[in-house]
């Protein structure tokens, strides 16, 4: 029962360790998907080859994040692993079979747990929260709302700057830039952006970066 309960906290905090490299993904400028996969790819040490994971790569936050995952990915596995094999060891013949038992109900709950849609709103909505309070990530002004084989991104910046920023100005600083829509409105609607104003722009990720970038210094 107590090897039961041991693997139970080991899955809970392995749940909880993902959950939180996702986020943290997540406030670099990645979708929400692709954190998700990337973060349980590198805690799993599974490493999937994709064009996420080569975005991943000239990031210099993201390779931070995914290296803490990938060790104490390592040290995880061999957690659980030990906590199993110790608990059947230690069983006696008689409950050898119950503990066993108790083991696949922890994994369950586990899996429970970890498909819960409501709890996964709540708990990166908390470590969200927790990140940029205690400065251990920083929101980008970017969400990637679509990537494409080819490179190409369908990104939403959040305008933080406190002067007004025409968009004739972006469009002429970064050519290969398509504007599409100002707060949900078609771009011949706007031709300028306010503070916290959202604008939907598509081009390739490396001019995607360049922007985020030069956006983050007015």
């Amino acid at each position: 029962m107590i090897a039961a309960l041991t693997l139970l906290c080991l899955l809970a905090l392995s749940m909880i360790v993902v959950r939180i490299g996702s986020t943290a993904l997540r406030l670099t400028g990645m979708s929400q998907a692709a954190a998700r996969f990337q973060a349980l790819s590198a805690f799993s040490g599974t490493g999937f080859t994709t064009s996420e994971a080569e975005e991943v790569m000239r990031h210099a936050a993201r390779r931070k994040i995914l290296s803490s995952l990938m060790v104490i990915g390592n040290l995880g596995v061999m957690t659980v692993l030990s906590t199993i094999i110790l608990g059947l060891l230690s069983a006696k013949d008689d409950s050898g079979l119950a503990t066993i038992i108790y083991m696949v109900l922890a994994v369950l709950a586990a899996c429970f747990l970890a498909l819960s849609e409501r709890l996964d709103v709540t708990m990166c909505g908390f470590v969200e929260k927790g990140l940029l309070h205690l400065g251990w990530a920083s929101a980008d002004s970017r969400t990637v709302l679509a990537e494409f084989p080819n490179g190409d991104q369908l990104v939403e910046y959040k305008y933080s700057g406190a002067a007004i920023l025409p968009l004739d100005t972006i469009r002429t600083a970064f050519p290969e830039l398509k504007t599409l829509r100002v707060n949900g409105l078609d771009v011949s609607t706007a031709t300028k952006l306010a503070s916290q104003d959202r604008l939907l722009c598509f081009a390739h990720f490396t001019v995607q970066q360049e922007v985020s970038d030069w956006l983050g210094q007015l």
